[in-house]
């Protein structure tokens, strides 16, 4: 028994197992797609002729205060719909009113209290004037389910619609109520802006001229500082043959190497007229001739001759030459 169930619900059920024919499977696609297809309008029909039979019986039951057909009030209609720009189909079996109405006279217009307030009277001496609403005679007409689904669809499009322009318009509204208070506040933002900026732009400009005086008084006291100290090492050097920097550099205020760099970049140091001016380890700037160097040759001889040293050290010729540099005015370290 269960066996056969099981064959049976394979054979049913498409793509159940793998071994199940492919020829079968197609036929099983194309009956469930025919079905999803054909679903609504199956729904639709169902509804309509099982679910909700229409009685043609019943209208006349649910609306005995109907009256018979009037041309002016398929005019009057004609006009309202004209007015409101769509039809407004009422729901189907719907009776606002159980109490019976007498029936207009079809021989007589349709009174002024029964027309729509958007509608004015033709007798009326004041249009704007107030009007009491009188029965209403409009016809109903019977519709299905799936058209009344519709209708009130559409009714809540409309209304969704109308929603969202009034909503916009109302917004619209009040950004203009403000505008003339935000085109205000906009300028005097701008004008605040233009002020700061104008200010900033000021003050760099009144920093940028007060950098360049005081580059400019820098360059200009570096040139006389330069001026002045090398001035002094050139007197110094051709009165003694010899130039103390550090303390050339603090007359000017600044330091011995700069003083150094000076006096090298000015072509001070190197052999000039026959003479070698240097720059020595302690910072002094010395000359040398050879009426100099003949003189410590001298004094180094004689040191010999008295000693009996076969060999003279650099730190014993340096003392030579500084002892023959103080001697004549000079200094040598």
């Amino acid at each position: 028994m269960l066996s056969f169930l099981y064959r049976s619900l394979n054979r049913l059920l498409p793509f159940a197992t793998p071994g199940t024919p492919i020829t079968t499977d197609l036929i099983h696609l194309a009956v469930l797609c025919s079905l999803l297809y054909f679903a609504p309008q199956i729904q639709s029909y169902v509804k309509d002729n099982f679910l909700y039979p229409d009685e043609p019986s019943s209208s006349q039951h649910d609306t005995p205060t109907q009256a018979a057909p009037n041309p002016d009030q398929d005019i009057l209609n004609h006009n309202i719909d004209a007015v409101l720009g769509e039809d407004r189909p009422s729901p189907p079996h719907q009776n606002p009113d159980p109490v019976p109405q007498e029936h207009p006279d079809p021989a007589q217009p349709a009174p002024a209290d029964a027309l729509p307030p958007d509608l004015p009277a033709p007798d009326a001496p004041n249009p704007a004037g107030p009007a009491v609403a009188g029965p209403s005679t409009v016809r109903h007409r019977e519709v299905g389910a799936k058209k009344a689904k519709s209708l009130a669809r559409r009714d809540q499009r409309r209304a969704y619609h109308e929603f969202q322009r009034s909503q916009g318009e109302a917004q619209r509204a009040r950004d203009a109520e403000g505008a003339t208070e935000r085109e205000a506040a906009l300028a005097e933002e701008r004008a605040r802006r233009a002020a700061v900026e104008a200010e900033l732009r000021e003050e760099e400009r009144r920093e940028r001229e007060e950098r360049k005086e005081r580059e400019r008084r820098e360059a200009a006291g570096e040139r006389r500082a330069r001026e002045v100290a090398a001035g002094l090492a050139r007197d110094l050097l051709r009165e003694r043959g010899w130039v103390d920097l550090a303390e050339v550099a603090g007359r000017v205020g600044r330091e011995r190497g700069w003083l150094e760099g000076l006096v090298r970049a000015e072509g001070m140091v190197g052999e000039v007229q026959g003479r070698v001016v240097m720059v020595t380890g302690e910072g002094f700037l010395v000359r040398v001739g050879s009426e100099e160097m003949e003189e410590v040759w001298r004094a180094l001889e004689g040191r010999v001759n008295v000693s009996g040293a076969e060999r003279v050290g650099f730190e014993e010729v340096g003392s030579v030459l500084e002892g023959v540099l103080r001697r004549g005015g000079q200094v040598e370290a």
